[in-house]
């Protein structure tokens, strides 16, 4: 399961138009990454921090001409979707499976609205069985678990919530302060704000899907 970025495992990358984390971690996201892919008003970032994307889609209703000019000048692709059944964020999840990728690091995804960001959660669970995606939002990493057995990273005393999406059983954890012994996550705020004992640790599902967030802010 893809869970943690790093220089031997290779990823696309969807820059959104929300809020990204710390430069740093943007920085390591781009530079391990094989490809990268603006949603719409993620090109704006882009052009801000410098970094030249492969291909720049969406609907183009949130980028400014000077973006557009400054990206064509540097012959940037750019894919104009203007369907309104799905916003540009699935449709570049959609693009990028079309073109054979099957790990996909999105960041810039929280903002102004919150149904925007509830959204990303409903795509991690839609295209799960397709392609396995981390989000990196401004203070955490969420990334959705299948049944089996899972290693992940951390940092000591490092806070990770899981929760349901929509069931999880049978769960099985090794490094937590509060740990699962073979047993259900319901729903509500049991599974949150566990914190990490070591700097690895170990999740067992015997059935249904977790949701993970890791504070990246100690």
């Amino acid at each position: 399961m893809f869970t943690d970025i790093n220089k031997e495992t290779k990823y696309a990358v969807i820059m959104a138009n929300g809020f990204f984390p710390s430069n740093d971690i943007l920085t390591d996201i781009i530079h391990n990454s094989n490809f990268i892919l603006c949603a719409d008003g993620g090109a704006k970032k882009a052009h801000e921090l410098s970094i030249k994307p492969n291909v720049i889609l969406g609907d183009l209703d949130s980028i400014n001409e000077d973006t557009l000019s400054y990206f064509r000048d540097l012959r940037i692709p750019i894919v104009k979707k203007s369907s309104q059944n799905i916003n540009d964020l699935e449709k570049a999840i959609i693009y990028l499976i079309e073109n054979g990728h099957e790990k996909i690091v999105l960041t810039g995804i929280s903002g102004g609205r919150d149904d925007h960001s509830f959204t990303v959660f409903q795509l991690l669970k839609k295209y799960n069985t397709e392609v396995n995606i981390i989000v990196y939002s401004e203070n955490s990493k969420i990334f959705l678990l299948n049944n089996g057995q899972h290693k992940i990273t951390s940092i000591k005393n490092q806070t990770i919530s899981l929760f349901p999406f929509p069931i999880a059983e049978d769960i099985y954890t090794e490094g937590l302060k509060y740990p699962l012994n073979h047993e259900p996550l319901k729903e509500g705020s049991n599974g949150l704000s566990n914190v990490a004992l070591e700097n690895s640790i170990k999740i067992k599902i015997g059935s249904g899907n977790l949701l993970v967030f890791i504070n990246m802010k100690l």
